[in-house]
C-alpha cells in the first residue's frame, strides 16, 4: 500500500473527509488531524493529489481507493457509483476446509440435496459449481420464475 493509501485511510478512520481543490487539500473536521499526520500530509501532498484525480466523477469527496482500481465508495455520502459486483474468487484445494481439499463435497449446503453424490464444492470450485446448478436446476425452480415473470407483468 502507497504512503498516500496509508494516509488516506487513516482520515478516514478518523472520519476525516478529504477532497481536492485545485492543488490544494481539503479536510474536515481538521480537528481529528495531530501535528504527526499533517506533516505527513504535506510531505505526501502530491501523491494524494494524483489518488483523488483519479476518483470517479459520480463518488462523494469521502470516497477513497485502497489500492489501484479499489475503491471503498460511500452512498451515505452521497456517492452514486455503482458498485461492480464481486466475482467469486476460488480457494486453493489443499487450503479448502470444507471439503478437506477434495474439490467435491456431499454436504447440503453443495448439493442442495438434490443429489447423494459429492459435486462441485461450494467454497474451492464457485464456477463448476454454478455450471452444475444451471446444469441441475429442478423444474419447478424454471416454472416459479415463470410464474413470478407472469405475476410481474400483470
Amino acid at each position: 500500500m502507497s504512503a498516500a493509501v496509508e494516509i488516506i485511510s487513516e482520515l478516514a478512520r478518523r472520519g476525516v473527509t478529504l477532497w481536492a481543490e485545485g492543488d490544494s487539500l481539503k479536510l474536515k473536521p481538521r480537528s481529528a488531524l495531530d501535528y504527526d499526520l499533517l506533516a505527513r500530509l504535506r510531505v505526501h501532498k502530491p501523491e494524494i493529489l494524483d489518488v483523488l484525480s483519479r476518483r470517479p466523477a459520480t463518488c462523494a469527496a469521502s470516497c477513497y481507493e485502497v489500492e489501484p482500481g479499489r475503491w471503498i465508495h460511500r452512498p451515505w455520502d452521497g456517492c452514486k457509483t455503482e458498485p461492480r459486483p464481486q466475482l467469486l474468487r476460488s480457494v486453493p484445494h489443499a487450503d479448502c476446509k470444507h471439503c478437506d481439499g477434495a474439490g467435491e463435497c456431499p454436504c447440503p449446503a453443495c448439493t442442495l440435496r438434490r443429489t447423494e453424490k459429492p459435486v462441485p464444492c461450494l467454497m474451492c470450485e464457485p464456477e463448476k459449481r454454478q455450471a452444475w446448478l444451471a446444469a441441475t436446476r429442478p423444474e419447478s425452480e424454471e416454472s416459479g420464475k415463470e410464474w413470478s415473470r407472469i405475476g410481474e407483468a400483470t
